[in-house]
């Protein structure tokens, strides 16, 4: 009997582990880093959820542009959204759609209806921005914000620029519709959060010029577009040039053109950015900078792929792909800089990875030719905070006889940035999220926020025969960037910690610490070993943080307890033993 007695008793802490579900289970373990008087080291997790499908999109030409904004993600309301041509059961290859996400990209909403008015049917390039001004925590007061352009009027190479405003929770009807009738193609967004007015980039027909226009009060009120490289600057245009813009926490907006430039360039023979920023809300802009392969002694070219992004200290970093023409070797010929502006105006460039292969033919036609070419698609993500950033891009990977594989797999790096410094090394090591040998991720696209827990919000396609036929979407749930970034006199706690109960036998009382890395809905309950509650101690929202409570029991008999912590999806337990 008295072996029986002890054999239940070590038995029952294990039954009561399992029947709570504890997410400790097949987790992956992250060292999430402390950090010293510059920001704490970043990496990069990857978990076991498998890939969630979105949806279906008319052709691979929907994500072709690695310059759009097809996925949009807000940090305060949770909501994510993408924008894409319709799938094969919708009206036409040109009817433009989207779709919203309200749990973390675990479930997608049906696709809407599509977003052209009357009379504009071919739509194509369009572009995703969430307005919140108001920083609210319900998806519904967002706004789903769009452009696109059309060809079906302009009578030149794009058609006219369309504008489209929705709410999350009534995908039907239109708060805002606008047009641009200046023949001019639809390119990269940014969402201004303090303000919620959002700004798009337009390249003009035959490079005439870049400009961008700007919807305020909410994503309702377009105003003009305003050039800010005017043709005459212009040498080159089309693939070969791109722009980007973004938005600091301060609220100065800042803008990226790549091409040669015949006016103030240094060289109008080479490739370069163009750099420029505007204080008064896009208004006016400043004289341009340019910034040249030769940031990074012994490159002389730069790919056409580049992104663009503002840290919290408002540095602004190009994310360049540059090309060593006298490199010997193919696999030593390309690398993934980030470039980065001081607040003295000087650029500097650290790499983020070699670049093993760099042109993929990897979607081809029903015929069998080769047609899309598929590159390396750089992008970054940033919290709203703008202490941390990643940096996506797609590359192969050896195989296991040491020659390179040929399909295309996503990776991502990561970097901690505070009060304007950078941690050593800047950048984490690479990783492979994707992970997919058998699998071609192609024309993948990145929010430019991810979550305050580091949760990166992407899809990849994956074309059913060839560049024309039906794509799926797919986002990958569990990609998140580890976000530990603070000064060390102000250093949050590194993870969700439950500590042990002290002292431990207790009686009459006892404290119990815990930490969160996260402001989150808390309740700490008391367990008897039935797993009957016999107290709660908590049951509200805390703040991110360390936090004690005190357990002084005035009527329960000694014996073995537990106290379990639930903090949003996170379940910790312990035992704690009362003395009487």
């Amino acid at each position: 009997m008295n072996a029986m007695i002890i054999t239940t008793l070590l038995l029952l802490p294990a039954l009561l582990f399992a029947q709570l579900n504890l997410r400790e289970a097949n987790q992956t373990v992250i060292d999430r880093g402390v950090g010293g008087s510059s920001a704490a080291p970043v990496t990069v997790q990857q978990g076991a959820a498998a890939p969630v499908l979105i949806g279906k999109t008319w052709n691979a030409y929907s994500g072709q542009n690695f310059w759009t904004n097809l996925m949009a993600y807000d940090p305060y309301s949770n909501l994510a959204s993408i924008v894409k041509r319709t799938d094969r059961t919708g009206a036409g290859s040109g009817f433009i759609v989207y779709q919203t996400s309200k749990d973390g990209g675990t479930t997608w909403s049906a696709q809407s209806s599509p977003i052209n008015p009357t009379g504009f049917n071919m739509g194509r390039h369009p572009n995703v921005l969430i307005s919140n001004p108001a920083k609210s925590t319900d998806p519904a007061v967002a706004t789903v914000v769009m452009n696109y352009n059309d060809l079906t009027t302009g009578g030149g190479n794009f058609g006219d620029v369309l504008y489209a405003s929705f709410k999350q929770n009534a995908p039907g009807t239109v708060i805002f519709s606008g047009r641009d009738a200046n023949d001019a193609f639809s390119v990269a967004g940014a969402t201004d959060l303090n303000t919620g007015n959002c700004y798009f980039a337009i390249y003009s027909a035959n490079g005439r010029y870049t400009a961008v226009s700007k919807l305020t009060n909410g994503g309702t009120t377009l105003s003009p577009h305003v050039v800010i490289v005017p043709g005459a600057d212009m040498i080159t245009s089309g693939a070969q040039g791109g722009v980007a813009l973004e938005v600091g926490n301060d609220g100065t907006i800042h803008y990226v053109s790549r091409g040669r430039f015949s006016s103030g360039a240094p060289s109008s023979a080479v490739f370069s950015w163009r750099y420029q920023r505007s204080t008064d809300g896009g208004t006016t802009w400043s004289t341009p900078e340019y910034v040249l392969p030769s940031v990074v002694t012994g490159r002389h070219d730069s790919n056409y792929e580049f992104d663009f992004i503002v840290d919290g200290s408002n540095q602004a970093h190009i994310a360049g792909l540059l090309v060593d023409t006298l490199a010997t070797s193919a696999s030593t010929a390309v690398a993934l800089y980030d470039i980065v502006r001081s607040a003295t105006g000087a650029w500097r460039a650290t790499k983020v990875a070699d670049i093993r292969r760099f042109v993929y033919n990897a979607i081809r036609q029903e015929t069998g030719g080769a047609l899309l070419q598929q590159l390396n698609e750089p992008e970054y993500a940033k919290t709203k905070d703008g202490k941390t950033l990643a940096l996506k891009w797609i590359d192969i990977i050896p195989n296991a006889t040491g020659t390179d594989a040929t399909t295309p797999e996503i990776w991502v790096a990561s970097a901690g940035f505070s009060l304007g410094k950078r941690n050593d090394p800047p950048w984490s090591t690479p990783k492979n999220i994707s992970n997919t040998p058998t699998i071609a991720e192609v024309f993948t696209n990145l929010a430019t926020y991810m979550s305050d827990a580091g949760q990166l919000f992407m899809f990849y396609l994956t074309p059913s025969v060839g560049d024309l036929s039906e794509c799926s979407l797919w986002f990958l749930p569990e990609a998140k960037i580890v976000t530990a970034v603070a000064e060390k006199s102000k250093l949050p706690p590194v993870d969700f910690i439950l500590h042990q109960n002290y002292p431990n036998p207790f009686n009459p009382s006892t404290n119990i610490r815990f930490s969160l890395p996260v402001a989150a809905p808390v309740k700490l309950q008391v367990l008897d070993m039935l797993g009957n509650e016999v107290a709660t101690l908590l049951n509200g929202r805390l703040a991110a943080g360390p936090h004690q409570v005190t357990f002084a029991p005035q009527k329960l008999p000694s014996g073995v307890y537990f106290y379990r912590l639930q903090a949003g999806e996170f379940n910790l337990m312990k035992k704690m033993v009362l003395m009487r």
